[in-house]
């Protein structure tokens, strides 16, 4: 998906929220788009390695490695945007609880 229909989608689904926000506000526990969502950029390539061996992100190693008999690259810099996407999902939930 190119830059510019990325930004245009993500436009979408925030009016969507938003106006789920003001139809709907009691079924959620946040009251303004900037408190409820997260931007997180897709696991890719690091996820399907880390889910297809049950190897949390912390432990996957960076590296050319084997999966399923192909040899898959994981870049430590995808890995580690990997482990700060989930702790900022985390950190989130845990805030409003």
């Amino acid at each position: 998906m190119g830059r510019k229909k990325k930004e245009q989608w993500e436009k979408e689904i925030d009016k969507d929220i938003v106006s789920l926000l003001e139809t709907y506000p009691y079924i959620f526990a946040f009251s303004s788009l900037d408190k409820g969502i997260v931007n997180v950029r897709d696991f890719q390539t690091t996820g399907v390695v880390s889910s297809a061996r049950g190897c949390p992100f912390q432990k996957l190693k960076a590296g050319r490695l084997d999966l399923m008999g192909k040899r898959v690259a994981i870049k430590e810099e995808y890995r580690i945007n990997c482990i700060r996407n989930v702790e900022e999902i985390v950190n989130r939930i845990n805030k409003d609880l």
